[in-house]
């Protein structure tokens, strides 16, 4: 599949999508606001796929919407389809933050299941200087990875913080070297890829529903999913493989 602003590469269970725009720091523009949600519903579409990893080409993550195209005449078309594809993708996915996420691009990081970053990274969340609100989602999810004072504040002074930082605070999950910044974030994505991607799936469901669940609701969908589980051609081999003494071969049957 051909794209001008985004690329995917396929290899072994695991798709990696990078924002292709790097002579702009891969600010985001309609167009590749189209081809993301294209590239989206390709993964979720290919049975083949389990694990998502979502980067920037060259030393950006992302800096953000494409602020040359603001205020012309055209419409920039709604980030909503994106996130919510994200969040609802039945696959775990990984932000690899290689450089600045920065408005957008900072919220589409924290769209991510998983956000791994390199040690040049940094975040701000810099839509109040552009007159604007925070959108692609970031209302909805930094309060959940921070503190609601936290939140406010980032949001208020729209202060970059470094990748040190971000994992302080509980942004991110991990901050690991430059160096090694892509042998680690494949290392990881390898160690998602050994499990079971039926229950991975039913995992990130209910864990997006949890927090604005009661407890019944929770125990209830989380009984429904061990009974599919159970029945599954997934389980019996993890069954056979721990009694083998051998890793598992799962299918996602």
């Amino acid at each position: 599949m051909d794209f001008e602003t985004i690329l995917l590469e396929k290899e072994n269970g695991l798709a990696t999508l990078y924002l292709n725009r790097p002579d702009v720091l891969n600010a985001i523009d309609n167009k590749m606001r189209l081809e993301l949600l294209k590239a989206l519903e390709d993964i979720e579409a290919d049975n083949g796929i389990r694990t998502l990893i979502l980067t920037g080409k060259g030393a950006a993550f992302c800096a953000g919407g494409d602020v040359r195209g603001m205020g012309k005449s055209e419409r920039m078309i709604n980030p909503h389809p994106i996130i919510r594809k994200i969040i609802n993708l039945e696959k775990p996915v990984m932000a690899a933050v290689n450089g600045v996420a920065a408005g957008a691009g900072c919220s589409l990081a924290l769209s991510a299941d998983i956000i791994i970053a390199s040690s040049k990274a940094s975040f701000v969340l810099s839509f109040v200087r552009m007159g604007l609100v925070p959108d692609w989602g970031g209302l909805y999810f930094l309060p959940r990875r921070v503190a609601i004072s936290k939140a406010k504040e980032l949001m208020f002074t729209a202060n970059r913080i470094s990748s040190e930082e971000a994992e302080r605070i509980g942004l991110i999950n991990k901050v690991v070297p430059e160096n090694e910044f892509e042998e680690s974030v494949k290392k990881i994505a390898q160690q998602i890829l050994r499990g079971a991607p039926i229950p991975m799936g039913m995992i990130k469901r209910i864990l997006n529903v949890s927090q604005s669940s009661e407890i019944e609701s929770v125990l209830s969908l989380e009984y429904q999913a061990q009974t599919i589980c159970r029945g599954t051609e997934d389980h019996r081999e993890g069954i056979t493989a721990f009694k083998e003494k051998r890793e598992p071969r799962f299918l996602g049957k």
